[in-house]
């Protein structure tokens, strides 16, 4: 018999995820410039990396060209779920700012890791200060306001770090300097407790439940960082083999640690020089026509060397490497196909699609946030039950479909009988290639039909002989020989 356990004895946490907190601080990561909230300075200049930038503004092409649904899982929506998806389809439509900006908003965890956004709701009527475009009463969507990466400062959990509570906001970090008697400014200084109940919070990546996610941009830093110092090295090398490396010669006693002040100053004034020669702030410089008596030498004297002697590395192949690894890391590698001496176009063909896959499951991590947070919480506070069945914001595909392939596809599955023609695939076939749908409820033309109903292949037919198929030449007249998809 097996042995009986007591629901109690199961249903609780023993031991906890066992993330790094340090008061209110994540100290997970391992290098000090990707953590928070030192990161941030880190991410900036990060975003402004050509390569970097240029995933940025691919994936957010995707984005706004997304169209999102309502709709219920697995099933014929019933007339309860009905009334519900029209109802947050209008909240979707009814917020002081558009639904595609609050996506594009959210879409800064690609940056920090994390977005965190305020919940505020309204009446949908002449209540409240924020207006509606129905009368119905019920508690919609006011705005979904971002809260400033730059302001989050602490996490806070309950007592076994099981469960966030509230984020700390600090507006001292940022400034209003248009009206310094404003509240916002009486707010600086003060930590503002944001309880998780009363927050959207949008994550990228998270592991072991850690609030501020990943940042895509960790896994870019040590290529990002390479990059950099190389080109660096390349900016000042082509500087040099252009301006030459300047040089100045001083008398040995100007430069000892024991010399007197004004040679010491002597020293630093030319050191000065050198400086501000490499940096293109000085046109020229005056040395003193001197001579040692004895030796007949100028005492002071300034060259300007070129650099000679081969390069060892290239550093554009260098260069374009961690290029490569920077958009890989995006799903962005595409924008390279083109640019090098291979490549083709099937093979930009998938790369697209694996592209737009992406981008999709980034959107459904921004869409899993309103479907287990808000859309719940809304419909709850409306009078809705919870019985798990709840509509969810969806996303169509991003990637639009080869016409071309999906023709050749539909030609030979449907000529060998491997899949039918009937309303349904007339229907989806319509929606895919953006045709307006057919209105079933007028009468159907025969002769509006393709092949008067019964199109199939003819491909073979000029092989035949006598019924059986068996001739090795083509006989004239056949059109279908042409083409080679049939």
């Amino acid at each position: 018999m097996a042995k009986e356990y007591k629901l109690n004895m199961l249903n609780s946490e023993l031991s906890t995820i066992g993330l790094k907190v340090n008061s209110g601080y994540i100290v997970e990561e391992m290098y000090s410039d990707l953590r928070w909230p030192q990161s941030k300075t880190t991410f900036n200049k990060m975003w402004y990396d050509p390569s970097i930038a240029a995933a940025n503004q691919t994936i957010k092409s995707f984005v706004r060209n997304a169209e999102y649904n309502v709709t219920v899982e697995n099933q014929t929506p019933s007339e309860e779920q009905k009334e519900q998806i029209n109802f947050i389809k209008s909240c979707m439509g009814d917020m002081e700012q558009s639904f595609n900006d609050v996506i594009n908003e959210a879409l800064s965890f690609l940056k920090y890791g994390y977005s965190v956004h305020e919940k505020v709701f309204k009446y949908r009527d002449s209540r409240g200060k924020y207006k509606s475009r129905f009368t119905d009463g019920k508690i919609g969507w006011a705005k979904l306001p971002i809260r400033s990466q730059d302001t989050i400062t602490r996490w806070f959990f309950d007592e076994m770090g099981r469960k966030l509570e509230y984020v700390e906001q600090d507006l001292s970090l940022v400034s209003n300097t248009y009206n310094p008697d404003s509240p916002y400014n009486k707010l600086a200084g003060k930590a503002i407790k944001l309880p998780r109940n009363r927050l959207l919070h949008f994550r990228h990546n998270p592991e072991r439940n850690n609030p501020e996610g990943n940042s895509p941009l960790k896994t870019c830093y040590l290529p990002w960082r390479y990059k950099n110092q190389i080109e660096e090295y390349q900016a000042a090398g082509i500087s040099r083999d252009l301006g030459g490396l300047p040089v100045i010669k001083l008398p040995p006693e100007y430069m000892s640690d024991d010399a007197p002040a004004d040679k010491k100053a002597v020293y630093e004034y030319y050191k000065d020089v050198i400086r501000n020669l490499h940096a293109n702030q000085q046109a020229g410089l005056i040395l003193p026509q001197f001579v040692d008596p004895e030796t007949k030498v100028e005492m002071f004297k300034f060259d300007l060397v070129s650099v000679e002697g081969g390069k060892m590395y290239d550093t554009v192949k260098i260069i374009n490497n961690y290029e490569n690894k920077i958009l890989m890391t995006y799903l962005a590698d595409v924008l390279k196909l083109g640019q090098d001496a291979s490549g083709s176009f099937a093979l930009s063909d998938n790369k697209t699609n694996l592209l737009a896959v992406g981008i999709k499951s980034i959107i459904d991590e921004v869409l899993q946030e309103f479907n287990k947070d808000l859309i719940p919480q809304t419909l709850i506070m409306n009078g809705w039950e919870d019985k798990g069945d709840f509509p969810k914001i969806t996303v169509d595909d991003l990637d639009e479909r080869d016409l071309t392939v999906l023709g050749k596809f539909l030609q030979q599955a449907i000529s060998v009988g491997a899949i039918e023609t009937d309303q349904n695939l007339s229907d989806w076939l319509r929606e895919t290639i953006g045709a307006p749908a057919v209105d079933r409820t007028k009468p159907l033309d025969p002769t509006m039909v393709a092949g008067g109903g019964n199109a199939v292949s003819r491909s073979g037919d000029g092989m035949k002989t006598a019924g059986n198929g068996t001739a090795k030449t083509v006989t004239g007249g056949d059109a279908n020989t042409g083409n080679a998809s049939k």
